[in-house]
């Protein structure tokens, strides 16, 4: 279980999503690069990205009890909107070098685990959360 927590921490996922090794047919680099240059002209993936993130760091930094379904929907919207985001970067261009490399390739599968640990941590929270309120519940009566 600390594997899956410390893979699928909030900042583990936008580290590895923002360091993606993507290799095109006459540039490559890692996502961020690609994202930073798109980003001035108002590409809709790099738009999308940027929301994704947001997202993701907002469900990280929301307190936990209080707010969890706000917590459990940015960290999902957020997930989603990275997973869009590949999607339309992919659909858009010549990148399909990227799946035929094995670096760039490690790099993906890194990037769907550290997501699946992610969706496990944050569906995980709220069983945690139950768990500690009938801790303190019991110790009180």
């Amino acid at each position: 279980m600390k594997a899956i927590k410390l893979i699928g921490h909030p900042v583990i996922l936008i580290s590895i999503f923002l360091l993606l090794v993507i290799e095109g047919d006459a540039f490559g680099g890692i996502y961020l690069l690609y994202l930073l240059l798109a980003l001035p002209h108002g590409a809709p993936y790099a738009i999308i990205a940027l929301l994704g993130l947001i997202g993701v760091f907002i469900g990280y930094k929301v307190p936990g009890d209080k707010c969890y379904p706000t917590k459990l929907v940015m960290r999902f919207v957020g997930l989603v909107f990275m997973l869009l985001s590949l999607i339309l970067f992919f659909a858009k261009g010549n990148k399909n070098a990227t799946f035929e490399e094995p670096i760039p390739l490690l790099s993906f599968v890194l990037f769907a685990t550290s997501a699946l640990c992610f969706l496990t941590r944050t569906f995980s929270l709220r069983s945690y959360s139950d768990h500690n309120k009938n801790q303190n519940l019991n110790t009180v009566a």
